[in-house]
């Protein structure tokens, strides 16, 4: 459970990116003390959703086994549009922000079980 809690680290730094896409892009931009006082809050929100990492995160992990690609093209997909997501999700709250990362993660957990049924079918037919 500690190696998915320091590998669900990826939902906050990309939360942080998105950030400074956004502000990169943003012409009316000047940081100064207003941008200085609202790091607290912000380091505070990114608390938030590290923990709305782990559901995707351990979907990949037990899907890795199983599936290599299947498990980069999952990653690859699901975990820009997580962050995508969770910044939608964080207009309602940490209840929002977790809601929304965990029914991202879905389509992996769902993989997972495919994945699993057919390997199960293939056991029982080898077997008899």
């Amino acid at each position: 459970m500690r190696r998915t809690l320091l590998l669900s680290a990826w939902l906050p730094i990309g939360m942080v990116v998105l950030a400074l896409l956004r502000l990169a892009f943003d012409p009316g931009f000047a940081p100064g003390p207003a941008a200085v006082t609202a790091l607290p809050a912000m380091v505070m929100g990114l608390a938030f959703t590290w923990p709305a990492g782990i559901p995707l995160t351990l979907a990949l992990e037990r899907l890795h086994p199983r599936s290599l690609p299947l498990t980069v093209v999952c990653a690859a997909v699901l975990c820009p549009l997580s962050v995508a997501a969770v910044t939608v999700g964080g207009l309602f709250g940490p209840i929002g922000i977790w809601a929304y990362a965990s029914f991202v993660s879905l389509p992996a957990w769902l993989s997972l079980g495919l994945l699993a049924g057919i390997e199960r079918l293939r056991a029982t037919r080898q077997a008899s």
